[in-house]
């Protein structure tokens, strides 16, 4: 029997309405797509299922699945709604998703701070990346891990090749030991969020 080629999926959020973000984001991935690592777009949760069954059916091994969007702790926003959230908001979707997926997969989920602990206004709907992390790989399996930043994502952490260097060390599992984010001196060295739309995750 022919061994399944390995996939690096990386799908996109597609708004309704345009999002300059995003849309760089997406053109940018675009340049770097092989026949190991391809890139969609997605608005809603069904065209999440229905693109991993694809890529699976297509005796593809879905060995990772970058899913780029906005969020912040303990949210992740697929299209115009909340995708995945810490008080349990999609987390059943995954068992839709897991015959799907390779045995050892990895889900990242690329939107700003995801795996940090956020506090909304509303105090009594406090969201935690942790949580949400944990929540998640419960349901892919033991083998299978949840990876999300720390810290927000600008556009210039995107690449043809995928993440740059300082989004790759921001990512976190609900298993990764919590870095120190180091001194006020590396913080200035790092690019500043400016008031438009230059960062994915918010």
């Amino acid at each position: 029997m022919k061994a399944r080629q390995p996939l690096h999926l990386i799908i996109v959020s597609y708004p309704s309405s345009l999002d300059a973000t995003l849309e760089e984001i997406a053109h940018t991935l675009a340049r770097g797509v092989t026949e190991a690592r391809v890139v969609e777009r997605a608005q809603q949760h069904s065209d999440l299922r229905f693109l991993i069954r694809q890529w699976h059916l297509r005796d593809r091994d879905v060995r990772t699945v970058d899913l780029v969007g906005h969020g912040g702790g303990g949210r992740f926003k697929l299209g115009d709604e909340v995708l995945f959230a810490s008080d349990g908001t999609g987390v059943a979707l995954v068992d839709e998703l897991t015959p799907f997926l390779s045995e050892r997969a990895t889900l990242r989920l690329l939107g700003c701070s995801v795996a940090e602990k956020d506090t909304p206004q509303n105090a009594n709907r406090a969201f935690d990346g942790q949580s949400l992390l944990r929540q998640l790989e419960a349901r892919l399996g033991a083998r299978r891990r949840v990876l999300a930043p720390t810290r927000a994502l600008f556009t210039i952490d995107y690449g043809p090749r995928g993440l740059s260097a300082r989004a790759q060390r921001s990512l976190a599992g609900s298993t990764t030991p919590r870095r120190q984010h180091g001194s006020s001196k590396r913080k200035q060295a790092e690019p500043r969020q400016a008031e438009g739309n230059d960062s994915a995750g918010r």
